[in-house]
């Protein structure tokens, strides 16, 4: 007779209702494509029933895996007791290998990467920040995965997302850019291929940068000495220039505008100590003084038409950059995201897929609660003063209204969306599943024994004799 070559382990019972199960039913029949099965086929994550009942099922489950950290042996007693199937560590590890291509599908369809919002008028573009940030993987250099993500600022939701190695650089190339969006970056990209990339798209640039990585020229072609230009303006104050970049593939010429904004004198002073501190512990005592100067300016090159967006709007427009520094600290903190435990490229990349895609429901929630509990806000513009105009005494600010907490949202969201995931069951459940479960706890015997478990005995063995003793 043949051996079975499959587990067929008959399955308890499945448990009483779970209020989790009927609500990620409910995000399954609305929020997720309708296709998902069909792609899932034609993805290679799903080729037909065998352990796992359907596809929802296998989504669930791997969500589970990454957003609650699960280990596959952990993960195969939660799918035992929720009644998805009994699966070994094994069957696990090549259900998560196989559904990598169906995961980012899966993303990039949910993220609508060329969808805009129905409320923005048409042919003004959304106002997009782009950034870049990274993990450590184990025995890694601290940058061995890096996430290219642009946040739109109008809805406060990540837009684009693309996770590479450390042999890519932060680029526009990363992402799709529509005709209008304004693209806001830090000094980090090179500013002659992002001029070019939004040109080339149709789209705006807003970009930091340095006077060290600069290159402008004027309408002769000679180079623009900026320090001359700027180095009598007083603080807290607003010069803009114009003149031409070259752009590297094409080699053609193109004009920006730079605008140069001088730090008020207290932040300046913070931001040169800052600087030079940082020089020191790299340098030593001889450090370039020059760019402890600098450091009290904020340079920004922009392609944007001076007639729409003004010098004043555009600084002030900057300072909102640091918003996806913040969604980066938010995700990393409410995902326990802060270190990588995997090594394998394909299964880091999948898992971080599974954690966005967590994200993305989170953003979901977060957008509901905000319209039952939404306040006023009415943030205070600071106008910053042209070198040409007079310091005006300051007017008193108003009182402080109170604002919406992102981070409380997001923290209580994230947990819900766990939750849901994850499920709950009962001790009656427990015992049903008892025979199912006992593969994933007993571990495989070993040499040199197991520490515990022999000292257990030898304490009640123990306390055995000790209880004869004390009756005789």
């Amino acid at each position: 007779m043949l051996a079975p070559t499959h587990d067929n382990e008959i399955q308890a019972p499945v448990q009483e209702v779970d209020l989790n199960d009927a609500v990620w039913n409910e995000v399954v029949a609305t929020k997720l494509p309708e296709d998902l099965e069909e792609q899932a086929r034609q993805h290679k994550a799903w080729s037909r029933k065998r352990g796992v009942s359907s596809v929802s099922d296998l989504l669930r489950a791997l969500l589970v895996y990454a957003c609650c950290q699960y280990s596959f042996r952990e993960l195969g007693m939660w799918a035992v007791l929720k009644g998805i199937g009994s699966l070994s560590e094994r069957a696990w590890r090549k259900r998560l290998e196989q559904s990598q291509l169906w995961i980012a599908w899966l993303l990039s369809e949910l993220l609508g990467v060329h969808q805009r919002p129905d409320w923005l008028p048409e042919g003004v573009g959304r106002v997009r920040i782009v950034d870049a940030t990274r993990w450590k993987t184990p025995a890694g250099t601290g940058d061995d995965v890096r996430l290219h993500q642009s946040y739109d600022l109008a809805t406060g939701k990540m837009d684009q997302v693309q996770l590479t190695n450390r042999y890519h650089a932060e680029s526009l190339s990363h992402f799709t850019l529509a005709e209008g969006d304004l693209m806001v970056t830090d000094a980090g990209y090179p500013v002659p291929s992002s001029v070019e990339v939004t040109l080339q798209n149709k789209s705006q640039l807003l970009q930091r940068t340095t006077a060290s990585h600069l290159h402008m020229e004027d309408e002769h072609g000679q180079t623009i000495v900026l320090k001359e230009q700027v180095k009598g303006q007083r603080s807290d104050s607003l010069k803009q220039l114009k003149g031409w970049i070259r752009l590297p593939k094409s080699g053609e010429r193109t004009q920006v505008r730079l605008l140069c904004y001088r730090l008020p004198e207290e932040q300046a002073k913070k931001a040169r100590d800052r600087k030079a501190a940082r020089l020191r512990k790299k340098h030593g005592r001889k450090y370039n003084q020059e760019l402890v100067w600098w450091a009290s300016w904020v340079l920004l090159v922009t392609t944007t038409d001076e007639a729409v967006w003004s010098g004043q709007d555009l600084v002030y427009l900057y300072r909102a950059r640091w918003q996806i520094e913040l969604l980066f600290k938010r995700i990393k903190q409410c995902l326990h995201l802060h270190r990588l435990v995997l090594k394998d490229w394909g299964r880091v990349s999948c898992v971080l897929h599974l954690n966005l895609i967590a994200w993305w429901l989170q953003e979901q929630e977060a957008e509901f609660l905000r319209g039952l509990l939404t306040q006023v806000l009415s943030p205070t513009q600071e106008q910053i003063k042209q070198v040409w105009e007079p310091e005006e005494c300051e007017e008193e600010p108003e009182e402080s209204q109170w604002v919406f907490s992102s981070w409380t949202v997001a923290h209580f969201c994230c947990e819900e969306i766990r939750t849901m995931l994850r499920g709950a069951w009962t001790r009656r459940r427990k015992q049903e599943c008892a025979p199912a479960l006992l593969r994933y706890v007993l571990s495989r015997k070993r040499k040199r024994g197991h520490r515990e478990s022999e000292q257990r005995a030898w304490l009640e063995t123990k306390y055995c004799q000790m209880g004869g003793q004390s009756v005789a």
